[in-house]
């Protein structure tokens, strides 16, 4: 009987153990839902104003890219490459009709597809994303004629 209940114990133990950790690993399609779901009426997305913010949202190398031309730019006084909200493609938005979907690419990536009408026009956005240590990132994102990264290796 007190083999039965050790064997009981311990495997409630890990259990519990591992549960925590399992919540605390959001899936790449929440991450994207986290994102997106800071757009739409009276929602106006997620500010970038500051290093933290993208290191939230961005790889770090795709992060570190970001942050040095919004320097180099400031030390000038220019706009930086990035001027506007990477997530829309726009400068601001009227977001409706919203759709999601992620593809599963093993080791820790996954490509998130992005479905949406701009002010009435549709638009969609494919999301390279990456799993680091702290989480679900963007690696890049391609709008169809353009790409992230691409801003920042003319």
């Amino acid at each position: 009987m007190h083999l039965s209940r050790r064997r009981f114990l311990a495997a409630t133990a890990i259990v519990l153990a591992a549960g925590p950790l399992a919540a605390a690993a959001p899936s790449a399609l929440s991450f994207l839902a986290s994102i997106y779901d800071s757009y739409g009426p009276g929602k106006y997305g997620i500010p970038l104003d500051d290093e933290a913010a993208l290191r939230r949202w961005f790889s770090p190398s795709l992060a570190d890219l970001i942050q040095k031309d919004r320097a180099a730019a400031a030390e000038v006084d220019e706009v930086p490459m990035l001027d506007g909200d990477p997530f829309i493609d726009a400068q601001d938005g009227d977001i409706t009709d919203l759709s999601l979907k992620v593809d599963d690419l093993g080791d820790g990536k996954a490509i998130g597809h992005v479905a949406f009408r701009n002010s009435g026009d549709p638009r969609s956005i494919e999301l390279k994303l990456v799993e680091t240590s702290a989480g679900w990132r963007i690696d890049e994102i391609n709008w169809g004629d353009a790409t992230l990264r691409g801003l920042y290796t003319h």
